[in-house]
Order: structure tokens, then sequence, then C-alpha cells
């Protein structure tokens, strides 16, 4: 008898100390941030398990509800919103009824989103050389399209937006303006997709991330509108409407 209840004592010991011992790593959640919350220890098997489900559970619906420009992300940036469009979300142009909002007026005051020249950002043309974002509208009416090759919608979206730089021609200045981070998008791929695809437009990167930082670039594609002074009238999150672009240009051009 007392062989036995030495067996079961350590049997129960053995069990109390698994359910509280601490657990060991999980597997990597991918992204920069993961949603975690403290764990209490339970006093019994149960509660151990409870306090395991709960945090899968956490770590699931993390992994699901973040996404971001680095490692993990399907179009979105890791900046947090704060500036010119700390109101947008990532929704597609064509369910928008006004998706570069012609109602917010023609300067930067009305438009809230500032000019050019207030963030003067340095940017990179095909040869290395930094250039001035302020500088590239030259004049013109300007549309500046925030993009990469891994975004699917910026993808669709460019075959649309080349066809509309040939047809405005000089009329208007395009910035095709890649997001290169030099891990998830390279010069290299760039120049792969404008071969494939036979795409001869003005394209620049942002290598240093400056203007996607001074402009708290949440998610990509991003397409602004520039006017012929330099203010930034409208911006699009999501992949463009041809109509609305075209009309807002149109609007601009008299």
């Amino acid at each position: 008898m007392e062989e036995k209840r030495e067996a079961t004592d350590a049997t129960v010991g053995a069990m109390s100390d698994a359910a509280e011992a601490p657990e060991g790593q999980g597997s990597d959640s991918g992204p920069a941030e993961c949603a975690s919350s403290p764990r209490k220890k339970g006093s019994s098997k149960k509660a151990a398990l409870a306090s395991v489900l709960a945090l899968v559970l956490i770590l699931v619906a993390a992994a699901l509800g973040y996404q971001t420009l680095g490692a993990g992300g399907q179009a979105a940036t890791d900046q947090t919103s704060g500036s010119a469009l700390s109101s947008s979300s990532a929704t597609d142009s064509e369910d928008e009824s006004d998706p570069f909002g012609a109602s917010s007026g023609s300067s930067a005051s009305s438009s809230g989103f500032g000019a050019l020249g207030d963030r003067n950002s340095t940017v990179y043309d095909v040869d290395g050389n930094a250039v001035q974002v302020a500088d590239l509208p030259k004049g013109r009416v300007c549309v500046i399209n925030y993009w990469a090759t891994w975004c699917p919608q910026c993808v669709d979206e460019f075959p649309d937006l080349a066809r509309i730089y040939q047809a405005y021609g000089d009329r208007v200045s395009f910035v095709f303006l890649d997001s290169t981070d030099g891990q998830r998008e390279t010069t290299g791929k760039v120049r792969d997709f404008l071969d494939k695809g036979g795409y001869d437009v003005p394209v620049y990167y942002d290598s240093h991330m400056n203007f996607g930082t001074d402009y708290q670039i949440e998610y990509l594609p991003t397409t602004f509108i520039v006017d012929a002074d330099g203010a930034i009238v409208a911006a699009s999150v999501g992949r463009v409407d041809p109509a609305a672009l075209t009309s807002r240009l149109d609007q601009l051009l008299g």
C-alpha cells in the first residue's frame, strides 16, 4: 500500500508540474508586431489548457488581421497613420463614388494634402541619380503612383495607368514611384516587370523609403494628383478607376 501511495503521489506531482510549466516558444507569426497578452498560471491542467487555447486564438487573429509592407503584408506599409492619408482605407477606388476627391477643391489648403515642396522627398531615377520629388512635375499637372511589383492591385492597374500616360503625353507628368526596400522589392524586379510588360514609362525608386515615410503611406497602390502649382489636390488608395482619374485630370487641365 505504501509503494502504491508513493507512485500515486509521484504521478499527481508530475501532472501538476506539467500544467504549471512554461510553454515553449510558438512559431514565428511573421510581421514585426504581434498581438499578445499575459498568461495566467492555472492551478489545474484545465486552466493551463484554456490559457494555451486563448493564446493560440490571439496569435491566429493577429496573423490574419495584420498586413505590412514588410515580409508578410499584402499591400500595406508598417508606418502608422497620421498625416494626409490618415483617414484612408485599403479599398478599391472602383467602389468609391469620388475616389479622387473632386469635391475637395483644387488647392493644397482645401484638400489638406499640402504641396510636394512641403516634404520634398529624395528619390532616385533609373540611373541611380538622386532627384527631388517636387521637381518632377515640371510645372505641369502630375500623377504620382506609389507602387510595387509584389502588390496585386498595383500590377492589375499598371496597364491602365500606362495607357493614360501615353494618351496625355506632355500635358501631364507621370511619376511611377516604386517602393523599393531592397529586399522584397528591388530595382532588378522592377526592370524585369517593365521589360516583360513592354512598359515605357517614367519610373523612379523610393530606395530609402523617403517618400513613403514622409507621406506615411499605409497602402499600395496609392495615387496622388498634383496640380500645376505643385499642390497635392487628391489621392486614391487602392486600384485606380481609369475614368475617375481621367475625369479629374481633364478638370485640372481645363
